[in-house]
């Protein structure tokens, strides 16, 4: 007997949609032509679906193409690549019917896929997931990873993250990628004698004061929240007071009188999952990814001008959209805690965060000067900005603060500041006190080696917010004497193309250092560095090498410094 191929004893059987050695109705189909069910159960109909999860059919989670799993939105990307992953617990391969592995960048769906069941070779038995993921970029965008159990009906946090990059398949059923169910990890930080702004991205059953802190502190320690404190009543005591839980949303300022480590074991958090509702006025808010992060990538979501944000070394200002945030503080890292100060409330929601918890560190220069933040308890800031004549600033200038008795309060190094490209100085001020009077401030000029005692003291008051990059407060040199022994004429031309003159006068004879600096504070040029006579003298910058813009023409002399801004147009 023929078959249906015309061959005689031939077995080719025409399938159900009649089609000749055809395997029948696609998985996931409701009919030949490859239609799905709708939300009402009608093959082909157009009811939309809304999935309340990822890991749900429909608009939000995933949707069905030639029978494979796919975001719902799948469409939207341009690039894609395949990975093929194996998914262990505690060294143990899962996946059963029924399970999904999800890849997410900012907690969006970008590939999914239920289990494939490995029928040869090695790994035979075993089900894998074939992840397929979209992105309309390239090597930029770390996923991370979620598992669903659907025997438990519950979602678990993948311990790796993954560098999207298209058209690079990894992985196949002889060799997958690997993929571990995060479980409880360690984390342990150095806490140093004194004040420290602290916080934890990972959690577990018990996260009370006594259990988070349990491996921190002796009689007369201290820890803090914007809620609530406790003391440390000593060894077989602990931590007692109204401050019972510790919370992973929350700065905690902890006091000892010791350095010490603070260990801790718990699940890392995936910050997506811990929104951090914020009010009008002062947050103490903690640092949930596992990995540092700058500033305007970690709370770019919130903030507008005129906002305000602190940790202990450092700050930072909002400039408004567009700009966001500028400052001293541009990193934010794991285990610490921050301030921030908005006119409205609203809601914080981190990035999902790479790796285990790590911490970059921000190289706050606590030893220059004798100095260490961790002595103090509070701080408020200044953004200033130098107001000297003759005088050009450069990166390695210091603005320093100094309480009434003589001792360094803070100090900090020049920013050029992006919107008006001058330089500012982003300067935190610290003390034991809410408020303290006669804060009194010198500032280094390393170019000429000199120390400038300026005219404004104030007086300080904790979470102060003096100033900002638009509208600093002005510092001036208390001192307007004007020394003699050099004597400068105006260069000319001024504007110059491509040269100018400049001729000066000594009093005494010495060496005469004659250099030119352009508007960021660098020296691009030396004219005359050597001894010379007392009396008049003149020399010429041709500057047919240099771009047009502002400089400034320095003249040393024994210990007098003059300083001319000049102009070049070509």
């Amino acid at each position: 007997v023929e078959d249906c191929n015309g061959d005689c004893g031939g077995s080719a059987v025409e399938d159900e949609c009649g089609v000749c050695g055809g395997s029948g109705i696609a998985d996931g189909a409701c009919d030949c032509d490859g239609n799905v069910l709708d939300c009402t159960g009608v093959c082909g109909g157009i009811e939309d679906c809304l999935a309340d999860n990822w890991y749900e059919y429909g608009e939000g989670g995933y949707v069905l193409s030639s029978g494979n799993t796919v975001p719902w939105n799948a469409a939207s990307y341009q690039n894609t690549n395949s990975v093929t992953y194996a998914v262990q617990l505690d060294g143990e391969m899962v996946g059963d019917e029924g399970d999904l592995l999800g890849a997410f960048y900012d907690g969006d769906l970008r590939g999914i896929a239920d289990t494939f069941e490995v029928t040869f070779g090695d790994n035979v038995g075993e089900n894998f997931f074939l992840l397929y993921m979209y992105s309309n970029s390239s090597g930029s965008e770390s996923f991370s990873f979620k598992f669903y159990d659907a025997s438990e009906d519950t979602v678990l946090d993948i311990a790796e993250t993954y560098l999207f990059v298209a058209d690079d398949p990894q992985g196949d059923l002889f060799n997958p990628e690997l993929l571990n169910i995060a479980t409880d990890v360690e984390i342990s930080f150095d806490v140093s004698a004194g004040w420290n702004w602290i916080s934890f991205n990972v959690q577990n059953e018990d996260m009370s004061t006594n259990n988070v802190l349990g491996s921190i502190g002796s009689y007369g320690d201290y820890v803090k929240t914007q809620g609530g404190f406790a003391d440390h009543y000593g060894e077989g005591n602990g931590w007692y007071g109204t401050l019972q839980f510790i919370s992973i949303e929350e700065l905690i300022k902890l006091n000892v009188a010791s350095s010490g480590t603070v260990d801790f074991s718990g699940s890392p958090v995936t910050p997506s999952d811990h929104p951090i509702d914020l009010e009008a006025g002062w947050n103490w808010i903690g640092y949930l990814p596992s990995a540092s992060m700058g500033i305007n990538n970690a709370i770019g979501g919130i903030g507008a001008f005129g906002d305000y944000i602190k940790g202990q070394g450092g700050f930072a200002d909002h400039y408004g959209e567009g700009n966001g945030w500028y400052g001293t503080l541009q990193l934010l890292n794991p285990f610490e805690g921050y301030m921030v100060n908005l006119a409205e409330g609203g809601t914080l929601v981190y990035p999902d965060g790479a790796g285990l918890a790590r911490v970059v560190s921000n190289n706050d220069e606590i030893n220059l000067l004798d100095f260490n933040y961790h002595d103090y308890e509070f701080n408020g800031s200044i953004t200033s900005e130098i107001n000297i004549d003759d005088i050009i600033i450069s990166e390695s200038d210091l603005l320093i603060s100094y309480s009434e008795d003589g001792q360094c309060r803070g100090y900090a190094s020049p920013l050029l500041f992006p919107l008006t490209n001058k330089y500012i100085f982003p300067l935190m001020i610290y003390s034991n006190n809410n408020q303290e009077s006669d804060i009194t401030f010198e500032y280094y000029n390393a170019i000429s080696d000199t120390y400038y005692t300026l005219n404004n003291n104030i007086n300080f008051e904790s979470d102060m917010i003096i100033g900002n990059g638009l509208t600093p407060h002005i510092f001036e040199d208390e001192s307007s004497e004007i020394i003699s022994g050099l004597s400068v004429k105006s260069a000319y031309p001024n504007p110059f193309n491509p040269s100018t003159n400049i001729e000066y006068s000594i009093s005494q004879s010495g060496n005469v250092k004659i250099s030119i600096y352009d508007v960021t504070g660098r020296q691009v040029d030396v004219l005359h560095n050597e001894y010379q006579s007392n009396g008049s003298h003149s020399v010429v910058w041709n500057a047919i090498n240099s771009p047009s813009g502002i400089y400034y023409i320095q003249i040393q002399a024994q210990s007098d410094v003059y300083t001319q801004k000049v102009v070049l147009l070509k």
